[in-house]
């Protein structure tokens, strides 16, 4: 049977490199790997992991070429219609942006995926190699055996791709990891409520401030902090001070977009 090859676009590609790229898609992925569907690939030499968007997906002849293959479908479904991607095309030709600044466009705010690639220690040789790459092992150890590569190479004062985390990696000291994060969570508020009263502990006493706020939650229960503040006028220092005593519990409420 011959091997499926998904057409990719890439983010965080510069307008010299915005082209579609073949790969090749692991059995395990033909099912999911569909047109419209975001997808985790290697790239460039390091084998980065890059987000990228399939534009089409069909049976390749034979061929000695060789092609990297898909590493991760992100998607369940296709995120972008056929009708979509052709206007990715499009915008691409008329508003000179990329192939990924216009399917960014498409997407709602906080579905897009940050990938995040952290440089993980195996083992540390003894004694450690001179210069750069005996720093780098000894900040990964300092860290607790990982570091983000973007924190690693700014301490070193080096760049992302800087050869030298590829030769640490050969020489088998360490690993890189891949992981993807959301751009953006759901926001949070926090949030006040009354504590339970302990009946064994006399009766706390309350400032004129601090029992107007106790008044309002038991009138009201859980509110936000800053209506809390806004309708009693009290300060933050005024709540801070009542969760300090224990008649009041603070804790924080997704806000959900």
């Amino acid at each position: 049977m011959p091997p499926v090859v998904a057409r990719v676009v890439l983010d965080r590609t510069t307008t010299a490199f915005d082209q579609p790229y073949d790969y090749r898609v692991p059995d395990a992925l033909a099912a999911a790997c569909l047109p419209g569907c975001r997808v985790e690939v290697p790239f460039g030499r390091g084998n980065a992991r890059r987000q990228g968007i399939v534009l089409s997906c069909e049976e390749a002849a034979a061929t000695d070429r060789p092609l990297k293959e898909i590493a991760r479908v992100v998607d369940s479904s296709p995120v972008l219609s056929d009708e979509m991607l052709q206007l990715c095309g499009w915008m691409r030709e008329h508003t000179f942006c990329t192939y990924y600044d216009a399917v960014s466009a498409m997407l709602p705010a906080g579905l897009g995926l940050k990938m995040q690639e952290s440089l993980r220690l195996l083992t540390l040789p003894d004694p450690l190699p001179e210069g750069d790459a005996g720093v780098a092992l000894h900040l990964l150890q300092r860290a607790g055996g990982s570091m983000e590569r973007g924190k690693l190479a700014e301490v070193l004062g080096v760049a992302e791709d800087a050869p030298l985390f590829a030769e640490l990696q050969r020489a088998g000291w360490v690993e890189c990891v891949t992981s993807a994060a959301r751009r953006m969570q759901d926001a949070t508020q926090k949030m006040a409520r009354l504590a339970e009263p302990d009946p064994d502990a006399p009766p706390p006493s309350f400032t004129p401030k601090q029992q107007a706020v106790v008044d309002l939650l038991a009138e009201t229960g859980p509110v936000s902090v800053r209506e809390l503040l806004y309708f009693t006028g009290v300060t933050q220092a005024v709540v801070t001070a009542l969760a300090k005593k224990g008649a009041v519990t603070l804790f924080e409420q997704e806000v959900f977009r």
